[in-house]
């Protein structure tokens, strides 16, 4: 028989979320090192390439990738890889094509494979928080400001804070 009860959450998403529950957060938790944001997998599809790219870059802003979600990374990249390689299928020859033998018309084996790996893609997507639903609670710190652009830029955003300390 396996654990009862909701599985736990990682001290991370604890800390993200404001911990709630305002138990002491565990001081022992291993950790892991940050994932290596330029290991892609050469494997991966072109697709499943760029969606690689596109969610370590969200999830490292957030510190919440390590070495250790590689796997389920790269399941939900070559998923991703998969739909869309499906869906252009379905595009080009639509949802149903007639067997050649039968003569009777058929769900395209392309929606079968986009259909799975959707839920593929929902189901190892819920681990990184890319659902409204998975994601409800966690307040993810602020995006750091980008450097101004220019001196004057600089000079007039020192400006809007004095001012602000002022009013």
């Amino acid at each position: 028989m396996g654990r009862r009860g909701p599985k736990p959450k990682p001290t991370v998403i604890k800390r993200l979320q404001g911990n709630p529950g305002h138990r002491p957060l565990p001081k022992d938790e291993p950790t892991a090192e940050p994932l290596d944001s330029d290991s892609i997998p050469d494997f991966l599809s072109k697709e499943a390439k760029k969606e690689w790219a596109r969610v370590v870059e969200l999830l490292a802003s957030l510190s919440m990738l390590t070495e250790q979600d590689r796997p389920t990374l790269i399941a939900y990249c070559s998923a991703y890889g998969d739909f869309v390689e499906a869906s252009k299928l379905i595009q080009k020859h639509g949802n149903f094509v007639m067997n050649a033998r039968t003569k009777k018309l058929e769900v395209n084996a392309a929606r079968k494979i986009a259909d799975a790996a959707s839920d593929r893609m929902t189901k190892l997507g819920a681990h990184f928080g890319f659902s409204p639903s998975s994601r409800a609670g966690i307040n993810a710190p602020a995006a750091t400001p980008k450097e101004p652009t220019s001196g004057f830029d600089a000079v007039k955003d020192k400006i809007v804070k004095f001012s602000e300390k002022e009013a």
